[in-house]
């Protein structure tokens, strides 16, 4: 909750001092600004949940989630990878274990994706890329987890 209120409270910021044009950061600096302060929010995160001792498994996804948007930062040179998609994938991957939950997360990062699109925040590419790294990125913490269980 305090890593959202703290992105909502910056791009709105953002925009009311004219520096951004939109609080969803589409031009090329709006989103490196977002992404930096992303990825040092999530590694915080992941880094205060493993000081804690809060579940291993909070710790990992909090790193896989700074780790996806880290490659979202390096990517940015050459692809506006979609967050929307990459946030929407992941969510619906880690659900596999409740099969009716992946139905309608699908359903939801298929909406997500085709949003994107129709608002002309990203080209198909950029949606699928995005959507390739929430796999990626949901595949490693349920492998992990996998892992830990068996």
């Amino acid at each position: 909750l305090v890593v959202v209120l703290t992105v909502v409270f910056f791009s709105w910021f953002q925009v009311m001092r004219g520096r951004w044009s939109h609080v969803d950061a589409s031009a090329v600096q709006e989103r490196a600004q977002l992404n930096v302060l992303l990825v040092f929010l999530f590694s915080l995160a992941a880094t205060l949940s493993a000081y804690w001792g809060y579940a291993r498994l909070l710790t990992m996804l909090l790193l896989v989630i700074s780790g996806m948007l880290l490659v979202n930062l390096l990517l940015q040179r050459w692809l506006k990878v979609s967050l929307h998609a990459s946030f929407a994938v992941i969510a619906c991957v880690l659900m596999w274990p409740v099969l009716p939950l992946v139905f309608a997360g699908a359903v939801i990062s298929l909406l997500v994706a085709w949003s994107r699109l129709t608002l002309s925040r990203h080209t198909l590419s950029e949606v699928m890329a995005g959507a390739a790294l929430g796999a990626l990125a949901g595949g490693l913490v349920l492998g992990r987890l996998s892992s830990s269980i068996g």
